[in-house]
């Protein structure tokens, strides 16, 4: 199965399903940017001092990296989440506009 062919499946698909997705995207950038963003970064920097704040995270290198991937991954499934609300927003419309054909 090609990724064309995949493509066309999802696209298919039903609006409750794509409204699932759109659900678990959310959930998941929320969960990655409050790691990455809130729970890193108040282990790491010292407010006001900017050689603690080096110093953490050079201790910490790999919780770092780990806060860094995951508001990273945060934003990845933000651009995924935002293609998704397009497709179904379109999807929507063309079902509008079909059942007033009717």
């Amino acid at each position: 199965m090609g990724a064309d062919e995949m493509t066309n499946r999802i696209a298919d698909g039903s609006p409750r399903l794509k409204a699932r997705m759109a659900g678990a995207c959310q959930l998941l950038e929320a969960i990655a940017a409050t790691f990455g963003q809130v729970i890193v970064l108040n282990k790491l920097v010292v407010s006001g001092n900017a050689a603690a704040t080096a110093a953490n995270i050079l201790g910490h290198e790999r919780l770092f990296w780990m806060g860094f991937a995951s508001s990273l991954m945060g934003v990845v499934v933000t651009k995924k989440q935002v293609g998704a609300r397009v497709t179904a927003q379109g999807l929507l419309s063309k079902h509008n506009v079909d059942s007033r054909k009717q």
